[in-house]
């Protein structure tokens, strides 16, 4: 039996969808516009929160060298049967939208889109603040284990990553192994070797410590830890995000304040989430 709370979100996600397609332009003639607003139609939409993950998939190569554009149905197909997977189980993870579009490939450091020669996929889910966040943090973890086990045409895994601006899963799995997110991004060959140069050339410029204290929160604390740490500077306590107590957020998981090198972070009592990219 529906209940009357599952109508309405019901009737939300379908005004809100409906709207949103609406919105969108029809023009008889190809029209210009600005970048931003071609890779994001904006408007309105920046009205209305959400929940959203991206990856950033390398497009693979074929063995004759040349890109393997499959990668982009598979991508989204994948993501069209899980989420029909979870509806069949009464679980609506996504109630918004699937995004996808191909951007290219980035010689920056610590780009998501680092080192992707034939250019990169970038698909993502969108749903609105009314689905459960635990569903939704279950779903991110049931969705980066498909896109982010990918392989190349000779078997080597794609570095699937995801968007540093948006959403994370609360643990990343790679075939068998399951990783802490913030220690599978550290890993040398996902980010660590280039988290290394990304600071020796920042300390060519700048004092870290002096970086430290101006730029860093508490995401960025645990996430450049190893690289804090490597220029002298002791990130404190070391328990800066508590697993057992603390879904979401990068705390201290008891809801008091987080101080590390002086600096207090405030308190960290927020909505359960991925502990590694939502930040109080």
């Amino acid at each position: 039996e529906t209940s009357l709370q599952e109508c309405l979100k019901y009737i939300f996600s379908k005004t809100v969808s409906k709207t949103g397609h609406n919105a969108l332009p029809e023009p008889e003639e190809p029209a210009t516009t600005s970048l931003v607003e071609a890779l994001h139609f904006r408007r309105g939409f920046h009205y209305i929160a959400v929940r959203e993950m991206e990856m950033e998939i390398p497009i693979p190569s074929l063995p004759d060298g040349s890109a393997d554009w499959t990668i982009v149905s598979k991508a989204w197909w994948d993501a069209v049967d899980l989420i029909e997977d979870y509806e069949k189980r009464g679980i609506f993870a996504v109630d918004m939208a699937l995004e996808l579009r191909i951007m290219g490939g980035s010689d920056v450091l610590m780009a998501s889109q680092y080192g992707n020669k034939h250019g990169t996929l970038a698909i993502e889910p969108v749903s609105t603040r009314i689905v459960n966040a635990e569903i939704w943090e279950d779903f991110k973890v049931d969705l980066a284990k498909i896109w982010m086990n990918y392989h190349d045409f000779d078997g080597s895994l794609l570095k699937s990553r995801v968007h540093w601006a948006k959403e994370s899963p609360r643990e990343v799995n790679i075939g068998e192994e399951k990783y802490d997110t913030i220690e599978y991004w550290q890993r040398p060959e996902v980010y660590g070797e280039n988290m290394e140069k990304f600071f020796d050339i920042l300390s060519e410029y700048n004092s870290v410590e002096d970086m430290y204290s101006m730029f860093s929160n508490k995401y960025l604390d645990v996430l450049f830890k190893p690289q804090w740490e490597r220029f002298g500077i002791s990130v404190e306590p070391s328990n800066l995000f508590d697993k057992a107590n603390n879904g979401g957020g990068v705390g201290n998981g008891d809801g008091g304040h987080v101080i590390t090198n002086g600096k207090d972070h405030g308190t960290d009592q927020q909505e359960a989430s991925s502990k590694c990219c939502t930040i109080a």
